[in-house]
């Protein structure tokens, strides 16, 4: 089976504790479902702070800009649903997460 790469936005482990706990147990119910073939990218405008608060290796940082996070993350997240329809491999992710408005995309199959 292949990789399954998970970004997820609007979230970070060092900035809001609320958040910080809703990111750690998305990722822990994300591990349990997935294993060892998980990957999540992290899109973080705290991105120094959030690399010493990771707790599992399978993660990686990506700097992103707040302003990215806000425009971007539900606009890509439903763009790439519609455009799976069309495109084959539309994204290097197999799902899109927007923790800020819950927004989930799978860009392939899973």
């Amino acid at each position: 089976m292949r990789d399954v790469v998970i970004a997820i936005t609007a979230a970070s482990y060092s900035g809001n504790k609320g958040a910080a706990a809703m990111l750690q147990s998305s990722i822990k119910q994300l591990h349990d479902r997935y294993g060892e073939r998980l990957n999540i990218h992290l899109m973080s405008v705290y991105p120094s702070e959030d690399r010493k608060q990771i707790p599992w290796d399978f993660i990686k940082i990506v700097p992103c800009k707040p302003t990215v996070v806000i425009q971007c993350s539900t606009v890509l997240s439903l763009c790439s649903n519609v455009l799976s329809h069309y495109f084959t491999v539309i994204s290097p992710c197999s799902i899109v997460m927007s923790q800020s408005s819950i927004v989930v995309s799978q860009c392939s199959t899973v």
